[in-house]
């Protein structure tokens, strides 16, 4: 199941002279493993464009990992971000 949280309004003061860049984001709550296997080709493109990863942020790693060790729990709780252009 995939729920969709609003982007909260950020009512913070900035200091002056900052400006923030705003999009379009959601954050999904994904829950089920068919559901994380279906982010797999965009979680790999992001793990790769990233200079500061392990292999154990991969997909490739951590759904086999789920698999095997989260056998038997109540459910899968990962958070998925994701703005406008995908």
């Amino acid at each position: 199941m995939l729920r969709s949280t609003s982007p909260a309004k950020n009512t913070a003061r900035r200091p002056a002279g900052v400006q923030l860049e705003m999009r379009a984001v959601a954050i999904r709550e994904v829950e089920a493993i068919k559901e994380l296997e279906a982010l797999r080709h965009d979680w790999i493109a992001l793990w790769k464009s990233s200079s500061i990863v392990t292999p154990f942020q991969s997909p490739d790693w951590l759904i086999p990992w789920w698999k095997h060790f989260g056998a038997g729990a109540d459910r899968l709780c990962s958070w998925c971000y994701v703005t406008r252009s995908g």
